[in-house]
Formats: structure tokens, C-alpha cells, sequence
């Protein structure tokens, strides 16, 4: 679901305040299968080009000036917070 939100950074620049709070309850998701944490479900997303990609696109994203600068900046620190997620208990990187 996530890289077909974000599959394209014209995708989220046209995202209305609304598509902006399915991003972010998509972001929670997977940061809470991420954590834990639980290696299966790392190694498996880690290894998704297509996720990171999508999750670069928000990061780069300027969206539109139609959006509240506050549901921007939350939508990427959950972005971050996915990448982070990624990470957690790994003693590999």
C-alpha cells in the first residue's frame, strides 16, 4: 500500500490533507511491524527497493502548498521513523 501511495513524488505532491493522514496511518503500520523487534519483517521490507524508493520520494517530497507544513513535517518524521524501525535490535549494519 505504501509504495503505491508514494510511488511517485507527482503522486504526493498532488495529496490532498486526507490522502496525507492515510500516508501517515500507513507510515504507523509499519513502524509497528517493524518494531519489536521483529528481524523477519525487516529483512523482508529492507529488501524492497520499491520501500525504499517510496520512502526517499516522501523524504524528498515537497508536496503542495496547499498543506499544512505541520502534516508535512509529521508524514516525514514517520518516514524516518520507519527507516529507524528498519534498524531496531540490528547488530549487522
Amino acid at each position: 500500500m505504501f509504495t503505491l501511495q508514494a510511488e511517485t513524488v507527482a503522486a504526493l505532491r498532488c495529496m490532498e490533507d486526507g490522502e496525507l493522514d492515510l500516508l501517515e496511518a500507513t507510515l504507523d503500520c509499519l513502524c509497528e511491524l517493524l518494531q519489536g523487534p521483529c528481524t523477519g519483517n525487516q529483512e523482508l521490507i529492507s529488501r524492497d527497493d520499491a520501500f525504499l524508493n517510496a520512502v526517499d520520494k516522501v523524504l524528498q517530497s515537497t508536496f503542495h502548498a496547499r498543506n499544512a507544513s505541520a502534516k508535512v513535517l509529521s508524514a516525514k518524521a514517520k518516514a524516518i521513523a520507519v527507516l529507524a524501525a528498519l534498524l531496531e535490535g540490528r547488530m549487522d549494519w
